[in-house]
């Protein structure tokens, strides 16, 4: 089970420089028309646990009656930057953690022990972990992938070399790990997702090729684990059979181009698949015929105030959503929102679960430093175009 946040909480390029040819032949440097600002925002279930995060911080609580089990604000071994990413193993034993300080950051989910930590060569955009919880990788804003072996005991070093897996061309910008910890999925900037063997990451399985914009989600479907849902920065979503490349079925979630999808979680209790879009929208589908011909439709939909920067099912079928907002003092804190299916089938809705709700004391434990949000500081996946420097620029940058 992962989770991650769609970029960074403040305009970052999606792409590495490079070099094109002008006009007349020369050289000049290549910036990238698209910038993402999306929010440092993430929520993870766990067992009986909520896990959130917002901006370097994470913290976990009882669905039970929203008692804080832990949080590593304060703790000198936790993150020193946003955290862009959480994921757990099956067992619900441990958690990883990844975030732009460049390290991936292993802790034990009951009580919030830290285990270790890795170091990454740039700021990390994505996390998983195998279902066994022997290892964790993470991805980077160098387009690589490294990991760490998780290990019996708490390491003595600070920070730990981690293990070269695989590289892309540009930025990955989300991962998913297969059940049998075989198999890494992963989506980059310029629309192409690679299917590779982990460890050993240089032998290719697929690619998923028929995205024209950047990646933001990709996502196995629970115990569907030929299947393959992906998400891109025009609302796009694409259901695939990633294990020969095949494309199954695409649709658009929204009439405009520049709404990327924010986040996809799937509830294998009911096979809905939930995903947020940056026009503050959650959309609601079912995957049906998950064997010979899958297909997915539409059921139902909601609008909120605010962007949600992340989703997360829980083992029974309440959706969490987690918001970036702000405190008093403005510092980054997590809104979170749990939503209750309808029992009416096919066409279920999700509505905010009631004050009796045994998750309204978490969203109420966890709202309760919510004084803000976080538009201005860290808006929600806005692409904007970003102008080519002239050619004088260029000659003034290169003598610099």
């Amino acid at each position: 089970v992962s989770t991650q946040s769609t970029g960074t909480s403040r305009r970052v390029s999606m792409g590495r420089k490079r070099k094109y040819k002008g006009a007349d032949g020369e050289d000049v440097a290549y910036v990238p028309e698209e910038e993402v600002d999306p929010p440092a925002a993430c929520v993870l279930c766990i067992g009986g646990l909520v896990v959130a995060s917002a901006g370097k911080d994470l913290s976990a609580w009882s669905v039970e009656d929203g008692a804080m089990k832990f949080s590593s604000q304060g703790n000198l071994c936790g993150h020193t930057a946003a955290i862009r990413g959480m994921a757990a193993s099956a067992d619900g034993n441990l958690l990883a953690s990844g975030a732009d300080d460049k390290t991936i950051k292993i802790w034990k989910a009951e009580g919030g022990c830290f285990v270790r930590s890795g170091t990454m060569a740039k700021k990390v955009t994505a996390v998983d972990i195998a279902a066994d919880g022997t290892v964790v990788a993470g991805a980077d804003k160098f387009g690589d992938v490294c990991y760490l072996e998780s290990g019996a005991a708490p390491s003595a070093d600070d920070d730990e070399k981690t293990k070269f897996c695989l590289g892309h061309m540009s930025i990955i910008t989300c991962m998913a790990m297969s059940d049998s910890g075989t198999l890494l999925i992963t989506g980059d900037r310029d629309s192409t997702i690679r299917c590779s063997s982990f460890p050993d990451g240089y032998n290719i399985e697929s690619f998923c090729l028929g995205h024209t914009s950047y990646l933001t989600q990709v996502l196995i479907p629970g115990d569907h684990n030929d299947l393959l849902f992906s998400g891109d920065g025009a609302s796009e979503l694409i259901l695939w059979r990633h294990g020969t490349g095949e494309l199954l079925q695409r649709q658009k979630l929204s009439e405009t181009d520049d709404c990327p999808i924010l986040s996809l979680a799937f509830c294998s209790v009911n096979s809905v698949l939930a995903a947020s879009l940056s026009d503050n929208s959650v959309h609601f589908l079912r995957l049906s015929s998950p064997g010979a011909n899958p297909e997915v439709e539409r059921i139902s939909r909601l609008e909120r105030q605010h962007p949600v920067a992340s989703l997360a099912f829980d083992a029974h079928g309440l959706l969490w959503a987690a918001t970036c907002a702000l405190t008093v003092e403005g510092d980054a804190t997590t809104h979170l929102t749990a939503f209750a299916c309808s029992e009416e089938m096919p066409k279920s809705t999700y509505s905010e679960v009631q004050e009796s709700h045994p998750a309204h004391a978490v969203m109420s434990a966890a709202n309760a430093k919510v004084n803000s949000f976080a538009e201005g500081v860290g808006l929600v996946k806005g692409v904007q175009k970003k102008q080519r420097p002239s050619k004088a620029d260029d000659q003034e940058t290169d003598e610099k």
